[in-house]
């Protein structure tokens, strides 16, 4: 997507990317979005443009604003408790590579938690063996990411990594498949 060619277009694109890759009680936790709504935007009950979202670590806070004639504002800040200090200008590439990157391990970590969970009560008797291994239709690029961690534990290594790789093409290809990503 051109970052230059419609901003708000990219804001909404990275809102969703964030709300496919991890659980919504995880997103509420940690991802902020925030809109700034005219009068007329209430009234007609739209939600406004997007002008900043906020992805909260345990130490890092990353935050990209964008406003018209100004451009992109992509900041790191070190966060103690509560309180975000020492706010810092990045690049956007680096901004967005960070911003990928805690996405991918905050993922990772909600799809082993969800699969040790699971796995608990598949041992207590109260989930069949195995019904934690899917991909529902409301999370497929998320399924598709967490079946390596899903099946980790009860198959050998090299098998863990062929269902991680078949995972990532099929979550590749997923968006041509749709319609909505581009052809080679």
């Amino acid at each position: 997507m051109d970052l230059n060619g419609d901003p708000q277009a990219f804001l909404a694109e990275l809102v969703d990317s964030v709300q496919r890759a991890i659980p919504a009680e995880l997103a509420a936790r940690v991802f902020t979005v925030e809109r700034r709504r005219s009068l007329s935007d209430r009234v007609a009950r739209r939600p406004g443009p997007i002008v900043r979202l906020q992805l909260m670590g345990s130490n890092e806070a990353l935050t990209l604003s964008y406003e018209a004639g100004v451009g992109w504002t992509p900041e790191a800040a070190l966060v103690h408790g509560v309180v975000i200090v020492s706010p810092r200008t990045m690049p956007l590439g680096a901004w967005l590579t960070a911003f990928a990157a805690r996405i991918a391990s905050l993922a990772a970590h909600a799809a082993r938690d969800s699969a040790q969970s699971a796995r608990a009560l598949q041992a207590l008797g109260i989930l069949p063996a195995g019904s934690d291994i899917l991909v529902r239709d409301t999370n497929i690029q998320g399924d598709l990411h967490a079946l390596s961690v899903r099946v980790g534990g009860r198959l050998p290594p090299m098998a863990v990594a062929s269902v991680e790789h078949i995972g990532e093409l099929l979550a590749e290809t997923l968006p041509r498949v749709l319609g909505t990503g581009s052809r080679r």
